[in-house]
């Protein structure tokens, strides 16, 4: 229904009356509900008529802690000769409306007379050539491309903030994944998404949010001021990652409610109903 005008989503929905009610007959016949945000979790036992179940549960997708490899020469002289010894804002990303950075290199420019600050951008997308155009001139700015797990971990081993940039009318059910990876490795999150993200902030320390470059600002210049505060945050970002954010984990704990799940005898696939948006697996 998104992909519809406003005006016209009415109609949509009239035409697909049989569809949401297939929709609805599916979640309603579970058991259990998994759901990746508590906002879809909530949509889903919506659909499904009914309250939240000892079998419904939150499971983020998470991130596995990629270990030291080998990296190319690129990395290891990015972080030898560029970002050793400075205090380094992360983006790890596509390069897209969705998730555009420039807020990032703004308060780059803002910041650009502290040349123990560095911004790094690993990825590439549709608006990679804006981005540059935006960025020239700027000495505080990296563009690194597009690169593989390894080389993302390396940089985010010697970072102190990672990044998720977002639309300012981005909605508000939305979780990215990058914030897991840099969580991953401990780094603080600095988050313009104002919804699960944001409460998941506030509530467990790991990070702050921000509106503007401004913003931004602000929060780069007060922790890499502080350092007790930004260690602070460090560790709150890899004890949530431990408890709820580390790949491993949370797949051996869905394989876990599978099972408990199929005891009743019947087919788990039948019982435990994974929940998005967009899609609905059965």
């Amino acid at each position: 229904m998104g992909v519809l005008p406003r005006c016209l989503r009415g109609i949509g929905r009239i035409g697909l009356t049989s569809e949401f009610a297939l929709r609805n007959t599916a979640l309603a016949g579970a058991d259990g509900l998994v759901a990746v945000t508590g906002p879809w979790l909530d949509w889903g036992l919506a659909a499904a008529g009914r309250a939240r179940g000892p079998l419904d549960r939150v499971m983020y997708l998470g991130a596995y802690r990629e270990p030291p490899g080998s990296v190319p020469n690129s990395i290891r002289t990015l972080v030898r000769e560029r970002i050793a010894n400075r205090f380094v804002v992360a983006f790890v990303g596509t390069f897209s409306t969705y998730h555009n950075p420039s807020t990032m290199i703004e308060a780059a420019r803002l910041l650009q007379d502290r040349p123990d600050i560095i911004f790094v951008l690993m990825g590439s997308g549709d608006l990679d050539r804006q981005l540059r155009r935006q960025a020239a001139g700027l000495p505080n700015v990296e563009f690194v491309g597009w690169v593989d797990s390894p080389s993302i971990a390396e940089v985010l081993r010697n970072a102190h903030i990672g990044l998720c940039t977002a639309e300012s009318n981005l909605a508000t059910d939305l979780l990215p994944n990058k914030a897991f990876a840099y969580l991953s490795e401990g780094v603080p999150v600095g988050s313009a998404f104002m919804g699960e993200l944001a409460q998941l902030i506030e509530r467990h320390g790991f990070g702050f949010t921000f509106k503007t470059p401004a913003d931004l600002v602000s929060h780069i210049a007060r922790l890499s001021a502080d350092r007790h505060a930004h260690s602070t945050m460090s560790s709150a970002a890899t004890a949530f990652f431990s408890r709820f954010g580390d790949s491993l984990k949370i797949y051996s704990e869905f394989a876990d409610l599978i099972e408990v799940t199929a005891g009743g005898g019947q087919s788990a696939v039948s019982k435990v109903v994974p929940v998005g948006r967009v899609t609905l697996g059965v």
